[in-house]
C-alpha cells in the first residue's frame, strides 16, 4: 500500500511519541507504585509501633487482655489481619501458633515487612517483636531486650492496586489523546510548512521528467526545501538552455553557447562535444565543396579527425569525390590521346549511371572519328586510282590523235 510522505512522517512521529510516552509512563507509574508501597510500609510500621506502645502501656497498667485492641485495629480500613502472639514464657505453648516468619523474628529480634498472598489477595505484612523493658522484668521472668510477643499485621493492597490500575487506565487514555492531538498537529504542520513545498518540488521534477520545462518555479524558502527548489529551478534552466542550444544546432546555427554547470555535468559536456564535432564536420564539408567549385577535385579531408558516423560521412564524401573524379580523369586522358591523333584509345573501366554514359560517349567519339578517318582514307585512295586511269586514257588519246594526224598528212 502506497503511503504519502506526510502520513509516514505523522505515523513516525506518533510512533516515537507513543514509545516515549509509554516508557515515561512506565517509569512514572513505577515510581508512583514504589512510593505508594513505601508509604504503605511506613503506615503499617507506624500502626505496628503504635500497637506495640499501646500493648506495653496496657501491660504497664496491669491490663493483659489486648483483644479489644486487636478487634478495634481489625476494623480499620485495609487491615486484613492482626495477630499478637506471646512467647511461651507469657503463655504456655503459644509459640506453636506462630508461623515460620514469626518464629524467625523471635531469633532475629528485628522487624520485617513484605508482600504475600492472604485469602487470594495481595497484602503487605509487617511482623515486629515486642521486646522486654525494665518494667517487664518485675512481672515476668525475662531479661531486658528479650522478645515477649510478636505482632503481625497484614495490610490489604487491593485499594492501592485499584488506584494504580485506575492511574494506568487514565494514563493510557491520556497517552492516546496526546498521540492523536500530536498526530493531527504534526500532519497539519507538515502539510502546511513542509509537504506543500515538497509536493510542489516533486511535481516540478515530474514535469521535467516528461520534458515539460514551461513551468515557472519560484523559490521563497531558505531552508533545505528551499535548496531543493533552487536545485530544481537550476536544473530546469539548464534544460531550457540545452534545449535552445540543441534547437539551434538542429537548424544549423552553431553560434549557440553551451553552458556546463560543473565538471560533473555530463549533458553539458556532451552538448559541447556535439557542437565541436558538428562544426568540424561542416567545416570539412565546406572545404570539399569550395575545392570542387574551384575545380580542385583532388582535394580530400582527413577522416581520422572524426569519430563514429561523422567519420563514415567524411569517408563517404572522400569516396564520392574519388568516384566522381576517376571517370573524369580517365575520360580526359582518352580525349587527350584522341586529340593527338591516337584514335585507337578506348576506356575499358566499368562505371555506373552517368559515368558509364560518359565512358560510352567518349568511346563512341573515338569510334566515329576512327570510322570517319578510315572512310576519308578510302575515298582518297579511290580518288588517287581514278586519277591514274584518267591520266592513262588521256595519254592513249593523245597518241591516237598524233597517229591520226600523221596519216592525214601523208
Amino acid at each position: 500500500m502506497n503511503m504519502s510522505v506526510s502520513k509516514r512522517a505523522g505515523l513516525t512521529v506518533a510512533s516515537i511519541l507513543t514509545v516515549t510516552l509509554i516508557f515515561s509512563l512506565i517509569f512514572l507509574l513505577s515510581q508512583e507504585e514504589h512510593q505508594k508501597k513505601e508509604k504503605t510500609k511506613e503506615n503499617i510500621r507506624e500502626i505496628s509501633s503504635m500497637m506495640i506502645r499501646c500493648i506495653k502501656f496496657s501491660m504497664g497498667e496491669g491490663i493483659s487482655d489486648v483483644n479489644p485492641l486487636i478487634e478495634n485495629l481489625k476494623n480499620q480500613p485495609n487491615i486484613s489481619d492482626v495477630r499478637i502472639i506471646p512467647v511461651n514464657k507469657i503463655e504456655a505453648n503459644s509459640e506453636a501458633a506462630m508461623d515460620a516468619v514469626e518464629k524467625n523474628i523471635l531469633v532475629s529480634k528485628k522487624p520485617v515487612s513484605f508482600t504475600e498472598q492472604f485469602k487470594k489477595s495481595d497484602v503487605l505484612r509487617s511482623v515486629e517483636p515486642i521486646l522486654a523493658t525494665e518494667k517487664c522484668g518485675s512481672c515476668h521472668e525475662s531479661n531486658l531486650g528479650d522478645p515477649m510477643a510478636v505482632v503481625s499485621i497484614r495490610y490489604s493492597l487491593s485499594e492501592m492496586e485499584a488506584d494504580i490500575a485506575s492511574q494506568r487506565l487514565t494514563a493510557a487514555l491520556l497517552i492516546g489523546a496526546v498521540i492523536l492531538i500530536a498526530y493531527f498537529f504534526v500532519m497539519f504542520f507538515l502539510k502546511k510548512q513542509i509537504i506543500k513545498d515538497l509536493i510542489s518540488s516533486a511535481d516540478s521534477i515530474k514535469r521535467l521528467s516528461t520534458g515539460d520545462i514551461s513551468e515557472e518555479i519560484n523559490v521563497t524558502r531558505k531552508d533545505e526545501l528551499g535548496i531543493l527548489a533552487c536545485s530544481v529551478k537550476t536544473l530546469q534552466q539548464n534544460f531550457k538552455d540545452q534545449a535552445e542550444a540543441a534547437d539551434k544546432l538542429a537548424h544549423g546555427d552553431f553560434s549557440a553557447e553551451i553552458k556546463t554547470l560543473s565538471d560533473d555535468d555530463l549533458l553539458g559536456r556532451a552538448m559541447s562535444v556535439l557542437k565541436k564535432n558538428l562544426s568540424a564536420l561542416t567545416g570539412d564539408i565546406h572545404k570539399l565543396a569550395e575545392a570542387a567549385i574551384e575545380g580542385q577535385l583532388d582535394v580530400r579531408v582527413d577522416s581520422g579527425k572524426h569519430d563514429g558516423e561523422y567519420k563514415i560521412i567524411i569517408e563517404g564524401m572522400n569516396k564520392t569525390l574519388d568516384a566522381v573524379i576517376m571517370p573524369i580523369q580517365e575520360g580526359t586522358r582518352a580525349l587527350a590521346k584522341l586529340s593527338e591523333g591516337d584514335l585507337s584509345v578506348r576506356i575499358d573501366s566499368t562505371y555506373k549511371g552517368d559515368h558509364q554514359q560518359i565512358k560510352n560517349s567518349i568511346n563512341a567519339v573515338g569510334e566515329s572519328l576512327s570510322k570517319a578517318i578510315n572512310e576519308v582514307n578510302d575515298a582518297v585512295t579511290a580518288a588517287a586510282g581514278a586519277g591514274s586511269q584518267i591520266s592513262s586514257s588521256t595519254e592513249e588519246m593523245a597518241i591516237a590523235a598524233e597517229q591520226q594526224s600523221t596519216r592525214t598528212n601523208e
